[in-house]
């Protein structure tokens, strides 16, 4: 939310507009296809819509919470954007052209992979929104059967950026910015 002279001005998400320059750097102009979202809370939402923007075929959502995969399909399926709630992950992933990991499973706090091996398949590209560590067990997965693979570093990234513009009005060095990142991890 920004603020001017006090009051709220606008809204803006950073989530959205993060995961679109992330994809867009990664796989340019190169349409989503069918997409399995696994996660429909805090982050999921905001990626579905910029999958439609993306020009998404389909995205089929899947969550532990049935009820809030519900929700969101509901709430974001329109005649431009099929958005359908998946009963399992395995309806989910059926085929789907990509695969985004938008629940917390592979943040070094919780491990793990939250798509089973048996049930990866070949997907073209795969997105994680975790960005601690950056190459998490999906990633890393999706990699070995051929996906291009956006890590949830490059949200992080891309988030950053589009907040310093919309806070300063500035836009920041890239090339800067990523070297600090880099320089600081190490």
């Amino acid at each position: 939310m920004l603020f001017r002279d006090g009051a709220a001005s606008a809204g803006h998400n950073t989530d959205h507009s993060g995961f679109v320059a992330a994809y867009r750097a990664r796989m340019g102009a190169e349409r989503p296809g069918a997409v399995a979202l696994v996660g429909a809370g805090g982050v999921g939402r905001p990626i579905a819509v910029g999958l439609g923007e993306l020009g998404a075929e389909e995205v089929r959502v899947y969550d532990i919470d049935a009820g809030r995969a519900a929700r969101l399909a509901a709430e974001l399926s329109s005649p431009q954007l099929t958005v359908r709630a998946c009963a399992d992950l395995a309806e989910a992933l059926d085929g789907a052209a990509g695969i985004v990991n938008a629940t917390p499973i592979g943040m070094y706090r919780y491990p793990g992979n939250p798509v089973p091996d048996a049930l990866l398949g070949r997907p073209r590209w795969a997105f994680d929104a975790v960005y601690t560590p950056r190459d998490t067990e999906f990633g890393i997965a999706a990699a070995a059967r051929g996906a291009a693979v956006i890590s949830g570093y490059e949200l992080f990234f891309w988030q950053g950026v589009h907040a310093f513009r919309l806070f300063t009005g500035l836009d920041v060095d890239q090339a800067a910015l990523r070297a600090e990142l880099e320089r600081s991890e190490a």
